[in-house]
């Protein structure tokens, strides 16, 4: 506890200067008499003797006496029904509980003349005779000193004769810790109250409720800072203080310190481990952290502790909607809203979940029933029109944008959605001015700019469609599908070299769209640029293999003497067009240039099985037989290809050439 004490000498000097010599006025040889006569015989035996009343008796006479003090003997005080007389060498000690009456200041002056008490230290301004409250005198030192605390007053009953004082008694004021939290509850928010708190604080030793008091206080501040560092001296001493712990990671929370608050959170569930409302609140740090896989597993784990928190349901759903997972984050959601029907806010989140799952007639209910309750939401009508044009109920979605911007006429979002469902219905002209008013609104909108040049593309303007191009590209120079469409354009306007650098960025941003690949060989076929119109061919064909493009390949092969690419091109055919005769004829081709003259031979007749009455596929087949030497064979497919067609050159000077060489081959033998 704090005292309020005397100086150590428990003397003061009266500040008054000392008074000069006065004279002997008649006044005073007139008191001398007087009390002289008083004593009479006795007052002189007084005067002489060394006995206590001989003491007083001259300390009455010499009071009397000009320039001389009275002497003061002891203060008369009754204190919580007791009785004290104080000397000047005795300590006065005052606590909150008590109460006290100065009754009389005994001194040497006659009849008490001149004489006054005084307590303004204490804030006293009436002392005698009068019921005086220790905690009135507690509280209004507590307050002066806790406004200046470097201040060390020291408190005195002072007794006074006519101004000088004559005695000075110390007073010891007792302050407890609980005084000064008596005076922060009563105290106003703010200063006062913290200061009031910090006394008792540094009083209280291990004593954790002055910290907590202080850490609200703080709060109510404003202060988060000194209401975390007050938490944390209360956990220094009570390690396992779970509301300490709470209210702590709570502030965390606030103050978006999301790793603070999980380890704080973690702490509370080691210590609680049933606790659903610790593990859903690390899990919203953990979503603060953008680590929604741990605030997933949070989310379910206070579930499982407390199924039916429709606030926690509603958070998992939030995470699953961040994690990119619409349909599990609409389960959540719809569950949210059995337990807790009507729920705007769960129902809005439930559609636009749908909406994104794909899950069209169930948005659509839920939006019409929003719009139900609020009308007058273009939002809502606008998310109507989405899950419409989901459905692609185009006619539905066009009326949905135009409530929309009847409510809302500036929403250029809802006005180029309106104007992508215009070109859905074949409503080019709509959707031109639809474009048109969104670039009023916003004129650097690269994707109304793009769509207004796709529509001047179909039209053949490719000069106007690439001015709006340019500009799309410098409001998006990062965008591979408006680099593209501009490279497009470049490549219409037979600009190839400026078309394929296009091409070529739109592929470094990142584009996936297999139609750029395609574009660029196609704008380095035009270049004279083979070898890199096939590799982009091949790019092309490893995501969209069509006969058009393996085609080209195998041509490309074909030219580059690449005939095992050919092969695998021609295979690659095959496979999406089993029965073409054609196809196998030109993989028996390849396989006879890259010198595998069985496979030749057996495409070849693959070939015949779909198409018998080939020539050409005759002949190549009888040259095939002949490189390997299989002269009976080949003759017969000559002469196949000879009754197919009588005027083939080809059959003609083959069948005579292959008798002859027959007979001689024969002749050899015998």
């Amino acid at each position: 506890m704090d005292y309020y004490k005397a100086d150590k000498t428990g003397k003061e000097r009266s500040e008054k200067p000392a008074a000069g010599k006065k004279r002997f006025s008649t006044y005073w040889i007139i008191v001398v008499l007087f009390l002289t006569l008083l004593a009479g015989g006795t007052g002189i035996f007084l005067f002489v003797s060394n006995r206590p009343e001989a003491t007083k008796g001259r300390d009455l006479i010499v009071s009397a006496l000009p320039g001389k003090k009275p002497v003061f003997y002891h203060l008369e005080i009754e204190k919580n029904g007791q009785e004290y007389f104080l000397k000047a060498s005795d300590i006065f000690s005052i606590t909150y509980r008590d109460e006290f009456v100065i009754r009389d200041a005994s001194t040497s002056s006659p009849f008490g003349w001149g004489i006054t008490i005084d307590m303004k230290d204490l804030g006293v301004p009436r002392a005698g005779r009068v019921l005086l409250r220790g905690v009135d005198i507690v509280d209004r030192i507590m307050k002066s000193e806790g406004r200046d605390r470097s201040s060390d007053k020291e408190y005195r009953i002072k007794v006074l004769h006519r101004g000088d004082i004559i005695a000075s008694i110390p007073v010891r004021v007792e302050v407890t810790p609980q005084d000064w939290l008596r005076l922060a509850r009563e105290a106003p928010e703010g200063k006062s109250r913290i200061e009031s708190l910090k006394r008792a604080g540094e009083m209280s030793g291990t004593d954790t409720q002055v910290n907590r008091m202080l850490a609200k206080a703080y709060l109510q501040e404003g202060n988060r800072k000194k209401a975390v560092d007050e938490y944390q001296k209360i956990l220094r001493k009570r390690p396992d203080d779970l509301k300490a712990l709470a209210e702590l990671a709570g502030i965390y929370l606030e103050e978006k310190k999301y790793s603070e608050a999980v380890h704080i959170y973690r702490k509370i569930i080691k210590l609680k481990p049933g606790d659903a409302a610790a593990h859903a609140n690390m899990a919203f740090a953990y979503q603060g952290l953008g680590n929604l896989e741990a605030a997933k597993t949070e989310y379910h784990e206070s579930l499982r502790k407390e199924p039916d928190n429709v606030a926690v349901r509603y958070r998992l759903g939030e995470v699953y909607e961040k994690k990119g997972q619409p349909a599990q984050a609409a389960e959540q959601f719809r569950i949210a809203l059995k337990k807790k029907p009507g729920d705007t806010a769960i129902q809005s989140a439930l559609a636009a979940a749908s909406l994104k799952a794909g899950k069209y007639d169930e948005a659509i209910s839920l939006y019409k029933e929003l719009i139900r309750r609020n009308p007058r939401s273009a939002s809502l009508h606008a998310n109507l029109g989405l899950a419409y044009g989901g459905k692609k109920r185009v006619k539905e979605e066009i009326a949905s944008y135009r409530k929309a911007l009847e409510l809302n006429p500036r929403d250029s979002t809802v006005m180029y959605n309106l104007a992508v469902a215009y070109e859905k219905k074949g409503m080019a002209k709509e959707a031109f001015r639809m474009y048109e008013s969104v670039l009023k609104l916003r004129p650097d909108d690269a994707d109304a700019l793009a769509k207004m040049a796709e529509y001047f593309i179909k039209e053949k303007k490719y000069g106007r469609a690439l001015q709006l191009y340019e500009k799309a590209v410098k409001r998006s120079p990062k965008d591979p599908v408006i680099m593209a469409q501009y490279a497009y354009a470049l490549g219409e306007m037979k600009k190839y070299r400026e078309a394929a650098s296009g091409y070529e960025k739109a592929l470094k941003l990142g584009s996936k769209d297999p139609q750029v690949h395609y574009n660029l060989a196609y704008t380095y076929d035009k270049l004279g640029e083979t070898a890199k119109a096939v590799r982009e061919y091949e790019n092309f064909a490893a995501v969209r293999p069509t006969m058009d493009v393996l085609s080209k390949l195998a041509d490309y092969y074909m030219k580059l003497n690449q005939y095992g690419g050919a092969v695998k091109a021609y295979e690659r055919m095959i496979k999406l067009q089993p029965k073409k005769a054609s196809l196998y004829a030109g993989l028996g081709y390849a396989h006879g240039l890259n010198g595998n003259i069985d496979s030749e031979i057996e495409c070849y007749k693959r070939a015949l099985r779909y198409d018998r009455n080939n020539e050409d596929v005759h002949l190549k087949l009888g040259a095939a037989y002949e490189k390997k030497k299989m002269w009976s064979e080949a003759l017969a497919e000559y002469n196949k290809a000879y009754r197919i067609n009588p005027d083939s050159r080809e059959a003609a000077r083959k069948i005579p050439q292959l008798r002859i060489l027959m007979i001689r081959e024969k002749h050899k033998e015998t």
